[in-house]
């Protein structure tokens, strides 16, 4: 193995390592407090789709580093997705209960 290809492999192991953990603390945050207020969902769309794009390019050149730093990318991205999705329907429901306990107390007043 070539100087010039073991810096390269070095160097595509961590960038695997660091894709693999981008989003790690914000899913730990998210799943802990059940809440993705300040998360947008275009950004976690994105996501999703650049890791997406992302796979596909590292399968056509045969890099498995920056594959596995990319398939974790997605995986994160789309659990995050997920529970923008759940967590958002769950507090506009909340909200709406809310805001109907405040419309009859305001009518009953």
């Amino acid at each position: 193995m070539s100087y010039r290809r073991l810096i390269a492999t070095i160097l595509g192991y961590t960038l695997s390592t660091l894709l693999a953990l981008l989003l790690i603390p914000q899913v730990y945050k998210t799943y802990k407090l059940k809440h993705t207020q300040g998360l947008s969902g275009l950004f976690l769309v994105l996501n999703v789709i650049i890791s997406v794009v992302g796979v596909v390019y590292s399968i056509f050149l045969d890099e498995i580093p920056l594959l596995v730093g990319e398939v974790m990318l997605f995986l994160a991205s789309s659990f995050l997705l997920i529970m923008h999705c759940l967590y958002d329907n769950r507090l506009a429901a909340a909200a709406a209960e809310v805001e109907v306990a405040v419309e009859d107390t305001i009518e009953e007043v």
